[in-house]
């Protein structure tokens, strides 16, 4: 059992001499939760599965490879039925999931995944029966993540939201230079909706249903503000311009409006966070185009309504002074 921040997190081996399915989430278990973590030498990074989905190839635990699970309460106990053993030759077959994307990051030799699944029995938030947490590879091996709220995610099951999602990937470069990311799972989400990489810091939306591979410069450490996937258009975001001479821009904790003299009628502005959330919302005029915020410093979506159009930007605020 381990301690410190991995406090409940247990080791354990395979009782028996051929690989397992990885199936906890139908294991006779008390206090433990739906997750096992498998280490991956050539990749220098934990493989994760919920039961139903994650990067562990067909979620299948290898022959003598010991894993971990999560203790979640005061008297964990697991048993691995016999049913869940597999045999290298046997093929092994699973019920399609809908709507799951993988995320691979390479930089160099070395790799690290996430998953993503929606799900319509799952809810908001951390859910340890259904949400796996990242566990940390090696230090010289990249690590990609999930950020929901004050956790770091490598499966992260979310529940479908009419006005879209956004949701903010965080990553590792281990050193400075090229990285990659390639996704798979495209084909299961419905055609006509929306699946998106949004690289803030190079201003730039991939279209994964177009593109299968993104490659960027990054600089060695972490970095949290840089990335999000983004499905389906959150409520009352467009990308049209109302007029040539409106521009949107921020400083510190204020977002800046500039030529709102050309708009005749009301309008509003709406601040939108990166899940897709409106966080914060406000009629403007000519003589008010600077808007403060007590916001938390991070990317935004400026959303500018007039009476006939409007108009989206991200922009980046710096948290309040105080």
């Amino acid at each position: 059992c381990t301690e410190g921040d991995y406090e409940g997190f247990n080791l354990i081996g395979n009782p028996f001499s051929s690989a397992l399915n990885a199936e906890i989430d139908t294991w006779s278990k008390q206090d433990v939760g739906n997750a096992v973590w498998v280490w991956d030498g050539e990749a220098g990074n934990y493989k994760s599965w919920n039961g139903s989905v994650g990067n562990l190839e067909n979620g299948i635990i290898p022959a003598m490879q010991g894993f971990f699970v999560q203790a979640m309460g005061p008297a964990p106990s697991l048993t691995i039925p016999t049913s869940s053993r597999i045999h290298d030759t046997q093929v092994f077959y699973k019920e399609e999931v809908q709507k799951i994307l993988h995320i691979t990051l390479f930089q160099g030799t070395l790799n690290d995944g996430v998953t993503l699944s929606i799900n319509d029995s799952s809810f908001a938030g951390y859910d340890p029966f259904q949400d796996v947490l990242k566990f940390y590879g090696a230090p010289h091996a990249p690590q990609l993540f999930w950020i929901e709220e004050d956790s770091y995610l490598s499966i992260n099951v979310c529940p479908p939201k009419v006005s879209g999602l956004i949701l903010p990937l965080g990553f590792i470069a281990c050193d400075n230079g090229l990285c990659r990311m390639q996704f798979s799972g495209q084909e299961s989400f419905p055609d006509g909706e929306d699946l998106f990489l949004e690289d803030y810091q190079e201003n730039q939306s991939i279209n994964l249903r177009k593109e299968a591979e993104y490659k960027f410069q990054a600089e060695e450490g972490f970095n949290a503000s840089r990335f999000a996937i983004r499905i389906g258009r959150p409520a009352g975001i467009s990308g049209r311009l109302p007029h040539p001479l409106i521009s949107i821009s921020a400083c510190q904790n204020r977002v800046i409006l500039s030529g709102l003299e050309a708009i005749e009628g009301v309008i509003s502005l709406k601040l939108y966070d990166l899940k897709g959330d409106l966080v914060q919302a406000e009629q403007v005029t000519e003589t008010r185009q600077v808007i403060e915020t007590n916001l938390p410093g991070g990317i935004y979506i400026v959303t500018l309504i007039t009476p006939n159009d409007l108009f989206s930007k991200k922009i980046h605020l710096e948290p309040t002074s105080h």
